[in-house]
């Protein structure tokens, strides 16, 4: 890292060299940070859209797996299968 300060400071002090590695650290963290965010929600819009229909579907298969646990009277928004669901509701 000391190469990277610039010579016209007289002497590499702690305090330098302090704020050099929190640079250094912050940079990585923020790649990573931002790769992993990429990797998650995708990197343009139509990756973002995908990863969105994705989650989507994970939500709506939990819903469904409490189908046979609520009231009969609280059934209608189910179909009676997940695929006729999926199937039926592309939007």
């Amino acid at each position: 890292h000391l190469q990277t300060v610039p010579e016209k400071e007289p002497h590499h002090t702690g305090s330098t060299w302090v704020i050099g590695i929190t640079q250094i650290l912050w940079e990585h963290m923020r790649k990573n940070w931002n790769s992993r965010n990429e990797a998650r929600h995708g990197h343009d819009s139509a990756a973002k859209e995908a990863k969105l229909l994705e989650q989507a579907k994970r939500e709506i298969e939990l819903l469904y797996s409490y189908k046979n646990q609520v009231r009969p009277v609280d059934q209608h928004p189910f179909y009676p299968t997940l695929d006729e669901h999926f199937a039926q509701e592309t939007t």
